[in-house]
């Protein structure tokens, strides 16, 4: 597989996700260029909606069946907007906002794109690690039993009924062809290449609508942002997560093009089907949107209510205030249920020595170890000037409003117990994964603070020089590329160095040398690989999950016992060999759990090269096993290796 193999791959994803989500917003009357930055949120929701309709049709997830339907959405979609009168020649006024969405989102792409070639290595990086695995094993589950709805999970629990939001999982299982490896690193390029930049262009566009230079800026001071692609793509491999938070700036970017300059009733069913595409991405990640997006609604609707109640229409303001009482009621009801509640004060220990402490953390975009490397205060001084910037109209206030929120949110979470808990909660009160969703303002307020700079010196030169127009023109733009090529070097090429490796510290590749964890080197991913490929097709392998076997299933395709980590349940039968398998020469129960999964293969490392201390005291089952009754098959060592089970024939 080459680079060039991912990318089309990526390209063909990407069509697929965003045709029909753009067919959707122009079918609603959304104009062309947040259309095109809405469509991936849009098209996760009617993704969702696809997939728990195929599943009672019986018919299998595969990019076949989802580029059908997909193309019928886009054609009705397509009709709709022709009927309605949508489709045009954008003018000339039109071209310069489409111009800054789209070279922001290319320049972008780039700076991540670099950061991800040089970390990943090769297109078919691996991902290790408790989360990483789980999510391998999940792609392969959906390729596997063309299952894509919330359900589609439950292959991983001995196919026990299990809801898992499964949006990462579906559109990894489009591009089959890839492998669960590679095909994880496509969806995880296209979010941060892609889908990212192009939220927060559009946030910039619907904010900003004067001034396009804030969408060329706003994608690009986005990229030195490290939460999202160190910590939730790298260190946590939270990859369900951080796809929800890379699209969080296009359902942020919905809900300002249906509240200014004026709310859009019609726009409520796009809006439904965006947040169908969060929640199908990860249902945490709605709670901390709808509340990013309340300063949006909250400011849009003063001036309808005000003049409801300076015209004494009573019995209007009467059903305004009985819905937002049930509205209330009902998210009272909701907060208060014991299942809500017990999210709550997740455990988890605080961070930071005070409030302080944890803001400057939230200022600065600091969430990882690895050290700053970097002037830690232009950051925050561009952010001031874009907040400064934001005071001018209701659009852009209401953005400062969202990053207010989600730094009080991230900032509760570092203390865990607060007021808000009920909240961070979903979070599981790991601030990470709150300030992951800051994104999308912080880029549109640092590309405004960048951009009044830019404006500031056009106007002096304007004004008080009395330059001509172009020259003055010129002088701005010069201002705003010295701005950011001096951020740029000041921040390390934007944290270039930070972002690589919080991605190399959880994948795996050619260059990753030893690593004590679920495989001790790249050469055994390659030994399960080529092991994979030559066994028969009725194989099925057990072993421990921490010491490779997860990955027969997750990278090889082979059934394997578990197919992920901490996927067996107590009474099962994979739950009996991982506590007992050492055992069966002795206990005729062992091969009874044998012969229900249909095992036929064991695999068997030493306790060393086991993932996490006491490994052998959590899943003793797979260690100081007897060989007596097992033949050699394929051995990577002498220690590691494929036996074939016989003595429970």
């Amino acid at each position: 597989m080459t680079w060039a193999d991912l990318a089309l791959s990526v390209g063909a994803l990407a069509l697929m996700l965003m045709a029909p989500g753009y067919a959707l917003a122009r079918a609603f009357r959304v104009s062309v260029w947040p259309s095109l930055a809405v469509s991936p949120v849009l098209g996760l929701g009617l993704v969702a909606i696809v997939a728990h309709l195929f599943r009672p049709l019986g018919i299998a997830w595969s990019p076949v069946s989802w580029a059908a339907a997909a193309a019928i959405i886009t054609l009705i979609g397509a009709g709709t907007a022709v009927l309605r009168g949508e489709v045009r020649r954008p003018a000339w006024r039109e071209s310069a906002p489409g111009f800054a969405l789209v070279v922001g989102t290319v320049v972008s792409a780039a700076i991540q794109g670099w950061t991800l070639l040089r970390a990943l290595v090769v297109p078919n990086a691996v991902p290790v690690g408790w989360d990483g695995i789980y999510h391998l094993s999940g792609i392969r589950a959906v390729i596997e039993t063309g299952n894509a709805s919330i359900s589609a999970m439950s292959r991983l629990y001995q196919d026990a009924t299990v809801s898992y939001p499964s949006g990462f999982h579906a559109l990894g299982a489009l591009v089959p062809w890839l492998g669960a490896d590679a095909a994880a690193n496509a969806v995880i390029i296209l979010s941060l290449c892609l889908i990212l930049p192009l939220g927060i262009a559009g946030l910039a566009l619907a904010a900003f609508p004067e001034h396009p230079t804030v969408a060329l800026l706003a994608p690009i001071t986005g990229a030195w942002l490290i939460t999202l692609p160190a910590v939730l793509f790298g260190y946590r491999t939270a990859l369900p997560a951080a796809l929800g938070a890379a699209l969080v700036p296009a359902f942020l970017c919905l809900v300002w093009v249906a509240v200014y300059p004026r709310i859009r009733w019609s726009l409520l069913i796009p809006l439904g089907i965006a947040t169908l595409g969060l929640a199908y991405a990860q249902p945490a990640t709605v709670v901390g949107a709808g509340l990013m997006a309340l300063p949006a609604i909250v400011s849009a609707a003063i001036g309808p209510l005000a003049s409801v109640a300076r015209s004494r229409r009573w019995k209007t303001a009467f059903a305004i205030g009985v819905g937002a009482g049930l509205v209330a009621s009902l998210i009272a009801a909701v907060l208060a249920h014991p299942r809500v509640q017990a999210v709550a004060n997740y455990p988890r220990g605080t961070t930071g020595a005070d409030d302080w402490e944890r803001f400057t953390f939230v200022l600065t975009d600091e969430s990882t170890l690895v050290g700053a490397g970097w002037e830690p205060w232009i950051l925050p001084m561009l952010l001031i000037i874009g907040a400064v910037f934001a005071l001018v109209q209701r659009s852009s206030r209401a953005v400062l409003g969202a990053w207010i929120v989600a730094a009080t949110l991230t900032v509760g979470a570092m203390k865990v117990e607060w007021w808000g808990s009920v909240f961070t909660g979903f979070f599981y009160n790991d601030f990470p994964r709150i300030l992951a969703l800051v994104a999308g303002p912080m880029g549109v307020l640092s590309g405004a603070g960048v951009a009044l700079i830019g404006l500031a010196i056009h106007r002096i030169v304007q004004r008080r020089l009395k330059a001509p127009a172009l020259v003055s023109t010129a002088a701005g733009l010069l201002a705003v590329s010295l701005v950011v090529y001096w951020a740029w070097d000041a921040t390390g090429q934007f944290r270039d160095e930070q972002k690589k490796a919080g991605l190399e510290y959880k994948y795996f590749t050619p260059n990753s040398g030893w690593m004590r964890t679920v495989v001790s080197s790249w050469d055994e991913i390659e030994f399960i690989r080529e092991t994979s490929a030559a066994l028969p097709d009725d194989a099925v392998i057990v072993g421990n999950p921490l010491s490779g076997t997860t990955f027969f299933y997750a990278l090889g395709g082979v059934d394997a016992y578990p197919k992920a980590i901490n996927t067996y349940r107590a009474g099962t039968a994979e739950h009996s060999l991982v506590r007992n398998f050492h055992d069966y020469l002795e206990d005729p129960a062992v091969c009874d759990a044998v012969r229900e999964l249909g095992a036929t293969h064991v695999y068997l490392k030493p306790v060393d090269y086991a993932e996490g201390i006491n490994s052998d005291q959590g899943r003793p089952g797979f260690f100081d096993v007897p060989r007596d009754g097992l033949t050699p098959y394929a051995m990577y060592s002498d220690e590691v290796g494929l036996w074939t089970i016989d003595a429970c024939d």
